[in-house]
C-alpha cells in the first residue's frame, strides 16, 4: 500500500468520524514525521542555497573590486596615452624644426660649395696676396689656439654640467620613485579605508538587522509574557473556583454530617417507637389470642396487599424517576448530538482548511522549486558572466602588455630621436641650448622641489587623515566589540529567559495536569455528592414513610378495637374486594412487567448510546488534539515559509540589482573596449607616423653622413693645400737664402721683395680660405 493511499484512507476515516486504530495512529505519526523530515530537508536545502548565494555575493564583490582596479588602470593608461600623444606631437614639432634646420644646413652647404668654387677660382688669382697675410695668420693662429683652449675649457665645463645634470636626473628619478611609492601606498591605504568603511557599513547593517530581530524577539517574548500572565490569571481564577468548590464541599460535608446526625436521632426515635409498638403489640397479641385464627389469614393478606401496594407505589415512583431521568438523558443526548453535529461541521471546516493549506503548501513547494531552478539558472548565468569577465580580463591583460611593449618601443624611439637630435646639433648651439636647458632644469628642479614639498605636505596631511581614520576605525571596532558583547549578554539573557519560560511552561503543564486531575476529582466528588443527596432524599422519604407508617400503626392500634367488630362484617365484603383487587393487580402486574421490559430496552439503548457518545467524545478529543498539533505544525510551517518568502524576495531584489550593476558594468566595459580599440587605432596611426619620421630621420642621417663625407673630403683638400703652402714656403725660404747669397745689388733686393710679397699674398689667401672654412 502506497503512502498516498494510506493518507487518503486516514483522511477518509477522519472525515467519517471512524475510531482510529493503533496502526492508523502510527501511520499518522509516520506521515507527520515524513512531513517534518521533508521540511527539515527543505530548510537544509534553503540554507545551502543561502550559503551559495553568500559565496556568490563575495565573488561578485571581489569581481567588482577587480573591475574597479581595472578601471583605475585604464584611466592611468588613458592618461599615459594622452601624455605620450603630447610627447609625440612635441617630437613631431621638433622633427619639423630639425627638418627646417637640415634644409637650411643643406642650403648652407650648397652655398658653401659655391663659395668654395668661387674661392678656388679666386685662389688662383690671389696667390700673390699670400705673403701679405702671414702676419695676420700668426695672429689668427694665436686666436685659434686661445679659442681651442676656451673650447676645451667649455667642453670640460659642459662635461661637469652633464655629470651634475645626470646626478640631478637620478635624484629626481629617485624622488619620483619615492613619490610614486607613496602615491601607491596612499592609494592602497585609501582602498583599505574604503574596504573598512564598506565592512563597517555591512557590520552596522548586520547589527541593525540583529537589533530588529531582537526587537521582534522581545515583542514575541512580551506577547508570550502576556499570554503567560493571562494563563496565570486563568489558573488563579481556576484556583479560586477550586477553593470555592472546596468550601462548598466542606459546607456540604457539614450539612451531610448534620443530616446524618438527624437521621441517627430519628432512627433512635424510630427504634424507641418500634420498641413501644412491639410492647403494645405484645399486649395486643395477648388480647387478640382469641382472634389469631381468624386474623392470621386476614393479616397475611393485608400484609401481602400492603407489600404489593408499597411495591407498586415504589415501582410507580421509580418509573416516574426513570421517565424523568430518561427525559433528561434524552435532552442531554440531543445536546450531545447537536454538539457532535457542530463538531463534525467544525471538523469538516478544519479538514477543508487543512486541505486548502496542503494545497497552498504544495503550491509553495512548487514555487520554491521554481525559485530554486531560477536561482540555479541565475547561478549558471553568473558563472557564464564570470567566464566572460575572465576572458575580458585576459584580453585586457594582453592589451596592457601590448600597450607596455608599445610604450617601451616609443620610449626607445624617443631615446633614438633625442640621440640623433644631439648628434645633429652643433657645438655652439649645443652650448647655448645646454645653458638654456640648465636654466630650465634649474627652474624645473625648483618647481619639482616645490611640488615635492607640496606632496610631502599632502602626504603628511594624508598620514594625519589616515591616523585619524585608523583611530575612528579603532573606536568603531571597540564600539562594535562592546555592542557584540552586549548582544552576547543579551543572547545569554534571552537563552536563560527561554529556559525559564520552558521551565515555566513545564510547570504550567504540570499545574494544568494537576488542575485537570483536580477537576476530575471535583467532578467525582460532585457525582458522589449527587449520589449521596439522592440517597439522603430516598432515606428522608423512607423516614417520612416510616413516620407515616408509625402514625398509621398508632391509629390502627386505636382503631383496631373499634374495627374488630366491624371486621367480621367486612371480611366477607373484603374477600370479594380482594378477589377483584387480585384481578386488577394481575392486570397491573402485566402492564408493569411490559413497562419494565420497555424501560429495560430503553435503558440498554441509553447505555449503548452513552457508550457511543463516550467513544465519539474520545474520537473527537483525539481528533482535536491531532488537529491542534497539525495546526501548530502548519502555523510554524507558515511562519518558516513566510520568512523564506521574504528571504527569497530580498535575494531576488539583490539579484536584480546585481544584474543591473552587471549590465551597467558590461556597458562600461564595452565602452572601454571601444575606447581601447580607438586608442589602439590612434597608437597604430602614431606608430605609422613614427615609422615615417624614423625613415625621414634615417634619410636625413644619410644626408648628414654624405655632407660629413664632403666636409671630410674638403678637409683633406685643405690639408693637401696646406702641404702645398708649406712646400711653397720652403721654396720661398730657399729663394730667400739664394737671394741673400747671390743678390748684392738693387735688382736682387727687388726680386727678394717681390718674392716675399708673393709669398705673403699666398699665405694671406690661404689664411682667408682657412678662416672661411672655420
Amino acid at each position: 500500500m502506497n503512502m498516498e493511499e494510506t493518507k487518503n484512507e486516514l483522511f477518509r476515516k477522519l472525515d467519517s468520524n471512524v475510531y482510529l486504530t493503533g496502526t492508523d495512529k502510527q501511520a499518522l505519526k509516520n506521515i507527520f514525521r515524513a512531513l517534518q523530515q521533508r521540511l527539515s530537508e527543505r530548510d537544509e536545502h534553503l540554507k545551502g542555497i543561502s550559503g551559495s548565494l553568500l559565496e556568490k555575493d563575495g565573488h561578485i564583490r571581489i569581481r567588482d573590486a577587480r573591475i574597479d582596479e581595472r578601471d583605475t588602470l585604464l584611466e592611468k593608461l588613458g592618461k599615459q596615452l594622452a601624455e605620450k600623444d603630447d610627447l609625440l606631437n612635441q617630437l613631431a614639432k621638433d622633427l619639423a624644426i630639425k627638418d627646417s634646420s637640415l634644409i637650411q644646413q643643406t642650403a648652407f652647404v650648397s652655398k658653401k660649395d659655391d663659395v668654395l668654387r668661387q674661392h678656388n677660382d679666386i685662389a688662383q688669382q690671389k696667390d700673390a696676396r699670400i705673403l701679405q697675410i702671414e702676419n695676420r695668420l700668426v695672429t689668427y693662429e694665436k686666436q685659434l689656439q686661445e679659442k681651442e683652449t676656451l673650447i676645451q675649457q667649455r667642453d670640460r665645463q659642459m662635461e661637469d654640467k652633464d655629470r651634475t645634470l645626470l646626478r640631478i636626473d637620478q635624484a629626481i628619478q629617485n624622488k619620483d620613485k619615492q613619490i610614486q611609492g607613496r602615491d601607491d601606498s596612499l592609494q592602497k591605504k585609501d582602498q583599505l579605508l574604503l574596504d573598512r568603511d564598506h565592512l563597517l557599513k555591512e557590520r552596522t547593517r548586520q547589527t541593525l538587522e540583529q537589533e530588529k530581530l531582537l526587537k521582534e524577539r522581545d515583542h514575541q517574548l512580551a506577547k508570550r509574557d502576556q499570554h503567560i500572565a493571562e494563563r496565570d490569571r486563568h489558573v488563579a481564577d481556576r484556583d479560586l473556583k477550586v477553593e470555592e468548590a472546596q468550601k462548598f464541599m466542606a459546607q456540604l460535608n457539614v450539612a451531610v454530617k448534620g443530616r446524618e446526625g438527624d437521621i441517627q436521632s430519628r432512627e433512635t426515635l424510630l427504634k424507641e417507637k418500634e420498641r413501644l409498638i412491639s410492647e403494645r403489640d405484645q399486649n395486643l397479641v395477648a388480647q387478640q389470642k382469641q382472634l389469631e385464627a381468624r386474623d392470621l389469614a386476614v393479616y397475611e393478606r393485608d400484609k401481602q396487599l400492603k407489600g404489593r401496594d408499597a411495591s407498586i407505589a415504589e415501582r410507580d415512583r421509580l418509573i416516574l424517576e426513570r421517565d424523568q431521568a430518561i427525559q433528561s438523558r434524552d435532552q442531554q443526548s440531543y445536546k450531545y448530538l447537536e454538539s457532535l453535529e457542530n463538531l463534525e461541521d467544525l471538523l469538516q471546516d478544519r479538514d477543508l482548511q487543512i486541505t486548502t493549506r496542503d494545497r497552498q503548501l504544495s503550491l509553495r513547494d512548487d514555487q520554491i522549486k521554481k525559485s530554486s531552478s531560477s536561482i540555479d539558472n541565475r547561478d549558471r548565468v553568473l558563472s557564464e558572466r564570470d567566464a566572460q569577465i575572465a576572458e575580458r580580463d585576459g584580453l585586457i591583460k594582453q592589451r596592457d602588455v601590448s600597450v607596455r611593449e608599445r610604450d617601451q618601443t616609443i620610449h626607445e624611439r624617443d631615446q633614438r630621436v633625442t640621440a640623433q637630435d644631439l648628434q645633429l646639433r652643433e657645438r655652439d648651439k649645443q652650448i647655448q641650448l645646454r645653458d638654456a636647458q640648465l636654466k630650465g632644469r634649474d627652474d624645473t628642479l625648483n618647481e619639482r622641489d616645490s611640488q615635492i614639498k607640496g606632496r610631502d605636505k599632502q602626504i603628511l596631511a594624508l598620514n594625519d587623515q589616515v591616523q585619524l581614520r585608523d583611530e575612528t576605525i579603532e573606536g568603531r571596532n571597540k564600539s562594535l566589540r562592546q555592542r557584540d558583547e552586549e548582544l552576547g549578554v543579551r543572547d545569554g539573557s534571552i537563552k536563560t529567559r527561554d529556559q525559564q519560560l520552558g521551565i515555566r511552561d513545564a510547570t504550567l503543564k504540570v499545574r494544568d495536569a494537576s488542575l485537570n486531575e483536580r477537576d476530575a476529582q471535583i467532578n467525582k466528588l460532585m457525582e458522589n455528592l449527587n449520589v449521596r443527596e439522592s440517597r439522603l432524599t430516598d432515606r428522608d422519604k423512607e423516614i417520612t414513610q416510616r413516620d407515616e407508617q408509625v402514625r398509621n400503626l398508632e391509629l390502627d392500634v386505636h382503631m383496631r378495637d373499634q374495627s374488630i367488630a366491624e371486621r367480621d362484617v367486612q371480611l366477607q365484603i373484603r374477600d370479594q374486594t380482594i378477589q377483584d383487587r387480585d384481578e386488577l393487580l394481575g392486570v397491573r402486574e402485566e402492564t408493569v412487567s411490559e413497562r419494565d421490559q420497555k424501560i429495560a430496552e430503553r435503558d440498554s439503548q441509553l447505555s449503548q448510546r452513552n457508550k457511543d457518545l463516550q467513544r465519539h467524545e474520545a474520537i473527537v478529543q483525539e481528533r482535536d488534539e491531532n488537529i491542534a498539533k497539525r495546526d501548530a505544525i502548519i502555523v510554524e510551517r507558515d511562519k518558516h515559509i513566510a520568512a523564506r518568502d521574504q528571504q527569497l524576495e530580498l535575494r531576488e531584489t539583490e539579484l536584480k540589482k546585481r544584474d543591473e550593476t552587471l549590465r551597467q558594468r558590461d556597458a562600461t566595459i564595452h565602452d572601454r573596449d571601444q575606447t581601447i580599440t580607438a586608442k589602439e587605432a590612434n597608437i597604430r596611426r602614431r606608430d605609422e607616423k613614427i615609422q615615417e619620421l624614423t625613415l625621414h630621420i634615417q634619410h636625413l642621417n644619410g644626408e648628414l653622413k654624405s655632407s660629413r663625407e664632403l666636409v671630410g673630403q674638403r678637409d683633406e683638400q685643405v690639408r693637401q693645400r696646406d702641404l702645398i703652402v708649406s712646400s711653397r714656403d720652403r721654396q720661398v725660404d730657399k729663394l730667400d737664402n739664394s737671394v741673400t747669397k747671390y743678390a748684392a745689388d738693387s735688382q736682387a733686393v727687388f726680386i727678394k721683395g717681390a718674392i716675399t710679397g708673393l709669398v705673403a699674398a699666398f699665405v694671406f689667401f690661404w689664411g682667408l680660405k682657412l678662416l672661411e672654412i672655420i
